[in-house]
């Protein structure tokens, strides 16, 4: 059984980014581009790329945006960097899917 303990608002915040990095794994972070993925998230195999406050999914297979949106040069850095790790990229949505742990990725360079 889970517990939740509110001390005060930083406590709060500072477990709340806790739970959501363990939920959300960063693959990797480049030129303000944050790649994560959700532990059992919905199909298509697809991972996050967050750009300030925007997000985009991107599907792995096709590298085509399935939702979202970020600025066209995060995102001509996002799809640059996915084609390089595009086989890397679906190793990890399969061990997601399966709650297994994530390796991280190197950025684009």
């Amino acid at each position: 059984m889970l517990a939740w303990f509110e001390i005060n608002s930083f406590d709060t915040i500072w477990l709340s980014q806790i739970w959501y990095s363990l939920l959300v794994p960063e693959i990797t972070t480049f030129y303000g581009v944050r790649i994560t993925m959700y532990y059992n998230d919905h199909l298509p195999p697809h991972f996050h790329a967050e750009y300030g406050d925007d997000e985009v999914l991107i599907e792995i297979n096709t590298l085509n945006i399935y939702a979202g949106e970020i600025p066209k040069r995060a995102l001509r850095f996002t799809l640059e960097w996915a084609n390089q790790h595009q086989t890397a990229l679906q190793e990890l949505w399969d061990l997601c899917r399966t709650g297994q742990p994530l390796r991280k990725l190197p950025p684009l360079e």
